[in-house]
């Protein structure tokens, strides 16, 4: 038995019927509830202690939850609060959601569903704190990681990768979604490596047609072409005795990646038009954003040149599944863009922070910049609150037949959080396979697509049936799990 604290959560209801329900409920799941008959009372509470996480009731006498909540907010309590209300109040619970509240429950309250959010919101709260309690701008292991931010499990261990490859020879494929900062990664190994003097050249290879991108890379002699003046050097000779990046290199053409795995095996090449053989001395770094194993499969990627470019292959995580370093990017960008600027930006408001900490964010590092940017742009004192951020933080869009509370996100987003729900709820991958609707091998491998873990015991591991896994995936019974955001 874990020797770690109980959480505790303030109930706070006029009600004694529901207000002794609510904290039942609460001590079986293992939490320490408390109690507040109204929100004068839970207020004196909050003053004298920090408790994460309140559940108040909308309608009370003396104060009532909204006028509860607009005074948590004015002292900026550390705390969190899920509202609950009436079928006829839902106009009053979305006020309360404006004021920061994290969600709203309709009563009577569906147990399942409340405990479902509580986790999500305890977590919320955790990165909110992070995001306080950091007294100092937050660096790297090396200061020469430049923009590369983090203390997730998952960035030390990029970090130590880029500490260790950078002082060999090896040519590096950095995968990772769009936005999770591959050319920040290539950089940082040059800067790292015996080649940190030399040239750092980057190239797209999406960006260019398969010509032009060959022209780019192996360059040109004076008349090759109509309109070639002058002799173009390729970036593999702007590059000698440095580093190339070939940032999207799986969207080359197989002509040109015939061509590239020659000079990568050492062999001269020639400019276009030319005749003179050129040997270069280059690292190359690589990276995509593609699903390297489909392509090898479909022959879209050469075997043979992703061996020569993935000596070293480094994973860079999404930000979703690295939310514990959101705090400190936010606190980063803050500083970067309030300096650019020349604005004394330094904090978030609670309800703020609690959008982005909600937003799945499918643009990774990239686009939360954007979204501080665009925040610390607008802002007019030192404080971002929700008005300073972009609309699809602001007001969050919701779908025709949700329930109140859950966001739109992609299906992908939703399958993911679906799946992680299941795996918390029930004891076995078994069960949660069962409550989904798929078999127990395709749960497996969404599991292994989406990075999950559960506290499943090894032994069903074993039990895993033989043959494909069925093609449809988790999105074909999701009705059977509760609807909560």
């Amino acid at each position: 038995m874990s020797d770690s604290p109980r959480p505790q959560i303030l109930v706070v209801d006029d009600e004694p019927a529901s207000r002794d329900a609510l904290c039942e409920l609460l001590r079986t799941e293992g939490y320490a509830p408390l109690t507040a008959k109204d929100g004068v009372e839970a207020l004196a509470r909050l003053t004298r202690a920090t408790v994460p996480l309140v559940i108040a009731d909308l309608k009370m006498p003396r104060m009532d939850g909204l006028a509860l909540l607009r005074e948590i907010e004015r002292r900026a309590l550390p705390t969190a609060v899920i509202v609950l209300t009436g079928r006829g109040s839902i106009e009053t619970a979305v006020e309360a959601m404006r004021h920061g509240a994290y969600d709203y429950l309709t009563k009577p309250v569906d147990p399942q569903r409340l405990l479902l959010l509580i986790p999500k919101v305890l977590e919320a709260q955790r990165m909110r704190r992070a995001l306080h309690t950091i007294q100092t701008s937050p660096a790297p292991p090396d200061a020469r990681l430049k923009r590369l931010v983090g203390t997730s499990a998952a960035m030390r261990e990029v970090f130590e990768l880029i500490e260790r490859v950078a002082a060999s020879r090896a040519n590096v494929l950095i995968i990772g979604e769009s936005g999770t900062g591959k050319e920040l990664v290539a950089h940082a190994i040059h800067e790292l490596s015996a080649r940190a003097a030399q040239p750092y050249v980057s190239v797209n290879s999406a960006a260019l047609p398969p010509d032009l991108l060959e022209n780019e890379l192996f360059g040109h002699e004076r008349g090759a072409f109509t309109g070639a003046i002058i002799r173009k050097q390729g970036c593999f000779e702007l590059a000698h005795q440095g580093t190339l990046f070939l940032d999207e290199v799986a969207d080359m053409s197989l002509a040109t990646q015939a061509k590239l795995l020659r000079v990568l095996e050492g062999h001269p090449y020639r400019r276009l038009g030319g005749t003179q053989e050129i040997t270069v001395d280059v690292r190359v770094i690589a990276a995509t954003n593609r699903d390297v194993s489909r392509m090898l499969d479909e022959g879209r990627f050469r075997q043979d040149l992703y061996f020569r470019l993935s000596t070293v292959e480094i994973h860079l995580p999404p930000l979703r599944e690295r939310g514990e370093d959101l705090a400190l990017l936010v606190r980063t960008f803050l500083a970067d863009f309030g300096r650019a600027y020349g604005k004394p930006v330094t904090r978030i408001a609670p309800a703020a922070m609690d959008r982005l900490l909600r937003h799945p964010w499918p643009g990774n590092v990239r686009e939360l910049r954007n979204a501080i940017e665009h925040a610390v742009i607008l802002a007019a004192g030192d404080t971002i609150g929700v008005e300073e951020l972009p609309a699809s933080l602001r007001e969050p869009g919701r779908g025709p037949g949700r329930s109140e509370g859950m966001y739109l996100c992609s299906i992908e987003e939703m399958e993911r959080r679906l799946i992680a729900e299941a795996l918390a709820r029930f004891p076995t991958r078994t069960r949660a396979a069962e409550a989904l609707g798929v078999s127990l091998r395709t749960l497996y491998n969404k599991i292994h697509r989406y990075g999950l873990v559960s506290r499943e015991p090894r032994a069903e591991a074993a039990a895993l049936p033989a043959g494909d896994p069925e093609p449809v995936g988790a999105a074909r019974r999701v009705d059977s799990l509760p609807r909560s955001a």
